[in-house]
């Protein structure tokens, strides 16, 4: 999966860099996503989550798809998540990931808190990518969990692995199958948590 970043890293999720360990804030790091397939790593580090969430319960699409039963709200895992307000049957298409295609010159240029967290790799030197934080939609919140119940498909796209119930928290397991430089401490809960999650 060619992601730039993506777990959200941020409340309970903590980032390992250069054996360093930088602890996400409960206001909210978003160290999460965007492996936009991992569309995550994001950091929230530098956002105010209160207006976030705000901003997407008022306009949950912006450039991404989110089920119309999904809605966010702050997680106990890191920051603010996906979660089911009526049941979602199994196989249904829980998230889309979106935005615009830029340059990474351009993606450099962005706002820290922008830049390559949001950011998923179309072709070398490409990428779909949100410019600025008016552009993060409900999509762009999305938990790793060692125990998910959804999956990533084509990169883009996320499914439900199951029904799940109201309430439940919309997962996805962003790790990659070998040890990577890019690693997070993971706070999932999960009985199978890995404790530390690689990611390209």
């Amino acid at each position: 999966m060619d992601l730039v970043n993506r777990p959200q890293v941020g409340v309970g999720v903590v980032l390992i860099k250069d054996h360093k360990v930088l602890l996400g804030k409960r206001k909210g790091t978003h160290f999460e996503r965007r492996s936009k397939s991992f569309k995550h790593i994001k950091v929230q580090k530098f956002m105010n989550l209160n207006k976030i969430l705000r901003q997407v319960t008022r306009k949950p699409r912006v450039h991404g798809y989110v089920h119309h039963y999904a809605k966010t709200r702050f997680s106990s895992i890191q920051g603010l998540g996906l979660f089911a307000a009526q049941t979602i049957k199994k196989s249904s298409v829980v998230a889309v990931w979106g935005g615009r295609v830029i340059t990474k010159k351009e993606i450099k240029t962005l706002p820290k808190s922008i830049a390559f967290n949001y950011a998923l790799e179309l072709y070398p030197g490409f990428y779909l990518a949100e410019t600025k934080e008016s552009e993060l939609d409900a999509s762009d919140f999305i938990n790793h969990s060692c125990s998910a119940n959804c999956k990533i498909v084509n990169n883009f796209i996320m499914v439900a692995k199951k029904d799940i119930k109201a309430e439940e928290e919309l997962t996805a397991d962003f790790s990659s199958r070998t040890k990577t430089p890019q690693k997070f401490i993971c706070n999932c809960g999960a009985k199978n948590c890995k404790k530390i999650i690689y990611y390209n």
